[in-house]
């Protein structure tokens, strides 16, 4: 098994450039692993910033400034965004009114669920288990 491993650790692995690509891709990881809450709002916003470049170009093609095809895709952006949020709030209300009052009988089916376990599984699970839980 060693010997498995050890050949495919230097078939993989003799490449420096592999090597390499390997080491950048852990550190890219434990970076985006430790500072992700810092990094997100960044990298939000340059993907936005290369999705609204297009379009920036585009109007800059047919003959607008750089700040007026800026502005103006800015504003159809916050415009478009508004609008869809607008769209689901009434919705996200409804089905968080839906959640209130079906929550009681969606913890009654968890508890009668619950309930069943020990005559299921009898080795593993245990009625005093099972009522220490539900209290």
């Amino acid at each position: 098994m060693l010997e498995v491993l050890k050949r495919w650790y230097q078939t993989r692995f003799s490449d420096p450039d592999a090597v390499t690509l390997f080491l950048l891709l852990v550190f890219c990881f434990a970076v985006l692993w430790l500072f992700g809450d810092l990094l997100a709002p960044l990298l939000v916003a340059l993907v936005m910033a290369y999705l609204l470049e297009w379009p920036v170009s585009r109007l800059q093609r047919a003959g607008l400034s750089r700040a007026l095809a800026t502005s103006l895709i800015l504003l159809l952006f916050i415009a478009l965004t508004t609008m869809a949020f607008l769209g689901l709030i009434p919705t996200l209300v409804n089905q968080g009114i839906n959640l209130a009052k079906e929550a009681p009988s969606m913890l009654n089916h968890a508890q009668d669920y619950v309930r069943t376990l020990p005559e299921k599984y009898p080795e593993i699970i245990d009625v005093s288990l099972v009522e220490t839980i539900i209290d």
